[in-house]
């Protein structure tokens, strides 16, 4: 048991400090700006800045441990309520439609669907751009510190998830 609670709390995850934020906001509003001309760069920043933010609100709300493998377990174990990968990107999303965008499109994405392996995310693509040339925004694969990256090199084999496979709160946002 002590051992468990020695992992427990070597594994808990951090509030990045502001400069790791700004640091990824800025890398991820570059990454965004890349997507295409037509991008807006007020709003490339505002997801930017809203991605990083929230992304590292949502760990401290789920109490959320590191490795992100780990706080599955606690999740799956019972011992927190939420954290696993379609958590962080079905709550993540909401904030980042909020921003009420025209210039880049938002897209709920799954890799390995229906596998043991499944993992969730979101991925921002230039308005009307095909999804293979978006960006990925995995909150929960460094447990809040969200990491992004082009879906094309990415090491999951991303793909739009199905719309039926929506949660019910999101479908009433993705409705309006």
């Amino acid at each position: 048991m002590a051992l468990a609670c020695l992992i427990v709390a070597a594994g808990c995850a951090t509030r990045p400090d502001r400069t790791w934020t700004q640091r990824q906001a800025t890398a991820l509003h570059a990454q965004l700006l890349q997507l295409d001309r037509a991008v807006d760069a007020a709003e490339a920043g505002q997801v930017a800045k809203t991605a990083v933010e929230e992304a590292a609100t949502l760990a401290h709300e789920y109490r959320a441990v590191r490795p992100a493998w780990l706080h599955n377990w606690f999740v799956n174990a019972g011992w927190r309520a939420r954290g696993l990968c379609y958590d962080w990107a079905n709550d993540l999303f909401p904030r980042l439609l909020a921003l009420d965008l025209h210039s880049l499109e938002l897209h709920l994405a799954v890799a390995r669907m229906d596998t043991p392996r499944e993992h969730n995310c979101i991925v921002v693509t230039a308005h009307r751009q095909p999804f293979g040339e978006g960006v990925v925004l995995d909150a929960w694969r460094h447990s809040g510190r969200l990491w992004f990256g082009g879906v094309s090199k990415d090491k999951y084999p991303w793909q739009p998830l199905p719309p039926d496979r929506v949660a019910p709160e999101l479908e009433k946002l993705l409705a309006k």
